[in-house]
């Protein structure tokens, strides 16, 4: 049987790759090559049969570390996995997951999408060196009538919604990000564990700036006597909408802008599809989004340390300190 190819980002041909991507039975905007271009701009793929014909592809986020290549799923970028307009088999996948242990020693994190957890899974306890955890998304199904979202909000949710409305938030839309990075950078930075990747506010706009060209990225404010208190920036891709990155001072917190801003979306886009929420491991959050009727789905995210020595030590006592602390 034909093994998948490792091949580089300067031998994808872009056409036939985002066709694929589009045409495939998950089609997410993280795997577009313009997407990974932003947030990856060193990677690779797995693709089978070959370098040329692409029926099943793996993007692979690859990033320089220690003088050697290392997969690191990158920030805005909730996970990736297998796409193809065919069936993918457990034989393909098998194929894919010996080829990718083959290829890299070290794996600080890749996640596969929700649809590839039950050919996944069964197949990891076959290798000794890919250890694995299993987290969730948020997703609401707004393939109904929009005027009958708000029946699927829970009781505080309806609440919080209508305390908001005596707020007299007005929404605004905006071509400029740096409100939303200044309302992060001033309310939301400090709380995070292990603080912020440096690099992930020129990221943020690097993705913001090719996503606005697109015409694929909503970005709206919640403001009240002229100033900004809230902020969400949606992802419009095909059928499916990524609520991305979001921001809230004291004010917005406590006038539940984020509900309002959220729910006026909801309410006013012409929804098909998916909205996925992108939650994180946190249970505040995701009870939160379930607030608003969505549906916990989990995915898959593949981790391996067979780095030399001393790198393996060190990034073990990292990683241990990080959790600790």
């Amino acid at each position: 049987m034909i093994e998948p190819v490792l091949v580089l980002r300067s031998q994808i041909n872009d056409t036939d790759w985002n066709t694929l991507i589009e045409r495939s039975g998950y089609s997410i905007p993280y795997a577009s090559t313009w997407y990974l271009d932003c947030v990856s701009p060193q990677w690779q793929a797995l693709v089978w049969p070959s370098s040329s014909d692409y029926h099943i592809i793996l993007p692979l986020p690859v990033r320089k570390k220690w003088g050697m290549q290392v997969i690191q799923q990158p920030l805005f970028c909730q996970f990736l996995g297998f796409f193809s307009i065919s069936e993918i088999t457990a034989y393909n996948v098998r194929d894919f997951l010996k080829v990718l242990n083959s290829h890299f020693g070290y794996i600080s994190s890749y996640a596969f999408h929700p649809e590839c957890f039950s050919l996944v899974h069964p197949l990891l306890s076959e290798s000794t060196d890919l250890s694995f955890d299993i987290q969730a998304t948020h997703y609401l199904g707004v393939k109904s009538n929009k005027n009958t979202i708000r029946s699927n909000y829970s009781k505080d949710r309806l609440l919080n919604l209508k305390r908001s409305f005596g707020w007299d938030w007005e929404i605004k839309d905006s071509v400029e990000i740096e409100p939303l990075l200044t309302l992060f950078q001033k309310n939301h930075e400090q709380s995070i564990h292990g603080g912020v990747n440096k690099d992930a506010h020129a990221q943020l706009h690097r993705l913001f700036l090719e996503g606005k060209k697109k015409g694929y990225l909503k970005l709206q404010y919640a403001v009240r006597q002229n100033t900004i208190h809230a902020g969400c920036l949606f992802f419009k891709y095909l059928d499916r909408t990524i609520y991305l990155f979001n921001a809230a001072d004291l004010t917005g917190r406590k006038g539940n802008a984020r509900t309002y801003l959220l729910d006026s979306y909801l309410q006013s886009m012409d929804l098909t599809g998916t909205f996925d929420f992108e939650s994180p491991d946190i249970d505040s959050i995701a009870s939160f989004y379930e607030s608003f009727g969505a549906k916990r789905h989990e995915y898959i995210t593949i981790k391996k340390n067979k780095l030399p020595f001393p790198f393996r030590q060190l990034q073990e006592w990292r990683k241990r300190w990080l959790t600790t602390t």
